[in-house]
């Protein structure tokens, strides 16, 4: 079979970031990497929102065997040079000005600047390659790590030998968002983790949903800290065997999953987790702050610090009040009370 090897120059987002934490990026890329003719490719956990965008799009539209990120040219085995560049394995021959016409369209409709994010749009370029399982090359960097101070995610085809007081949780994310490496997800994680206890002591059979569940990791979570009744829905359909299949790794009887949106919804929540675009949080909060009982938590993510103001508006303009505002790198997470 050819293999057509799609590459993406990606800006480095350093703006936000300390001398301290773009020295750890360029560490965390040389750790644990393949040296092949001087040429390394890695994957390198950098959060960019158009990045996530580009690769589910490619995932939406094409038979994507693998992605890999980042190349560091090498000095005498120091990294001499390191370009951020996203690499997308297909099996068809990808047509360079329809993909980069598709994905501007993609970006003007989400509301985000894709120059932020990539470095020269008409720089896209392809070459064939030597035919690998591609599938399974990003699973070799992806190991059990903590999502909170409490709860360890561990890949489901890793081995992990747990502690004293640790919540293990397996999860293969197939191409659905929620590996729980991504800041977003760790701050709702961290916010379920301290509201639900809470929420619990004073409704046993509280019910929580999540919202664009992905892998299902948020609602696997909710239900393993104590949580009765989790549903978790999400508006792709590929993602919800994925999703279904994680609940059933973890042995938790108590989530259910669906496809759907937020209008399908019957009924009212504890505790609603959206970890989702801020455009999507804007148009669609009015329509879950109906969902949210009296009382209630609403953990809001996926919103990058320059759109926070956006999303504070809305929260105002529908009189819901914030109880907490968290930041990881440039990833906000919004709680406000039913």
């Amino acid at each position: 079979m050819t293999v057509y090897e799609l590459s993406i120059p990606l800006k480095l987002r350093t703006e936000h970031l300390s001398e301290n934490q773009i020295s750890s990026i360029v560490t965390k890329t040389t750790q644990d990497v393949v040296l092949e003719d001087e040429k390394v490719c890695c994957l390198l956990e950098e959060e960019n929102i158009g990045k996530e965008l580009i690769i589910n799009w490619f995932y939406q539209n094409y038979n994507v065997l693998g992605v890999v990120e980042g190349e560091i040219t090498f000095f005498k085995l120091r990294p001499k040079e390191f370009k951020n560049v996203l690499k997308l394995y297909l099996d068809e021959k990808p047509q360079i000005n329809k993909i980069t016409s598709n994905l501007q369209e993609l970006f003007q409709e989400t509301n985000i600047d894709i120059n932020e994010y990539v470095e020269n749009i008409n720089s896209f370029s392809y070459i064939v390659v030597e035919n690998q399982d591609w599938s399974k090359k990003w699973k070799e960097n992806w190991k059990p790590f903590n999502i909170t101070n409490k709860i360890v995610i561990c890949p489901s085809w890793e081995e992990y030998l747990k502690k004293e007081n640790e919540i293990v949780i397996k999860i293969d994310p197939s191409n659905a968002f929620g590996t729980g490496t991504h800041a977003t997800t760790s701050l709702c994680a961290e916010k379920i983790q301290y509201y639900l206890p809470i929420l619990v002591k004073m409704n046993p059979d509280l019910k929580l949903l999540d919202l664009g569940t992905g892998s299902g990791i948020l609602a696997i979570i909710a239900s393993i800290l104590g949580c009765n009744d989790v549903l978790g829905v999400d508006i792709d359909e590929s993602v919800i065997k994925t999703a279904i299949k994680n609940v059933k790794i973890n042995n938790v009887k108590n989530v259910k999953i669906f496809e759907g949106t937020a209008k399908n919804i019957i009924g009212t929540y504890d505790i609603i987790v959206a970890n989702i675009l801020h455009n999507i949080i804007v148009n669609e909060l009015n329509i879950w702050q109906k969902l949210l009982k009296k009382g209630g938590i609403m953990i809001l993510s996926g919103i990058l610090d320059e759109k926070k103001e956006l999303v504070l508006e809305k929260i105002k303009e529908l009189n819901l009040k914030v109880v907490s505002i968290e930041q990881k790198n440039e990833w906000v997470c919004i709680c406000v009370e039913g």
